[in-house]
């Protein structure tokens, strides 16, 4: 029974590690140059707010909401917002800001 317990732990932290791992977003200017520090708002049908930040590489997971996620927006000063993204396509979501 131990080793039933064992190996169901080590399965899930091994799918929860390897969810980690990938990312969701992709965020860059429009010369292809990862934009890092970008606010990624996630927003489900009732529920705002919950945000994350891209790495210095341009990548963020899709923050989640206590309901599905279904759409980001995207903001960094000195860039245009963009807004109202739809999360259910081909991962990761490439996202251009454009400078203001």
């Amino acid at each position: 029974m131990t080793k039933m317990i064992v190996i169901c732990l080590v399965v899930y932290a091994n799918g929860f590690l390897a969810g980690c791992k990938s990312s969701d977003v992709r965020v860059t200017d429009s010369s292809a140059k990862p934009i890092e520090g970008a606010i990624i708002t996630g927003t489900s049908l009732s529920i705002s707010g919950q945000t994350t930040h891209t790495d210095k590489n341009g990548f963020a997971k899709i923050p989640r909401t206590g309901q599905e996620t279904q759409w980001i927006s995207v903001a960094k000063a000195g860039y245009v917002p963009v807004d109202h993204i739809d999360v259910k396509q081909k991962k990761p979501i490439r996202i251009v800001l454009k400078a203001k």
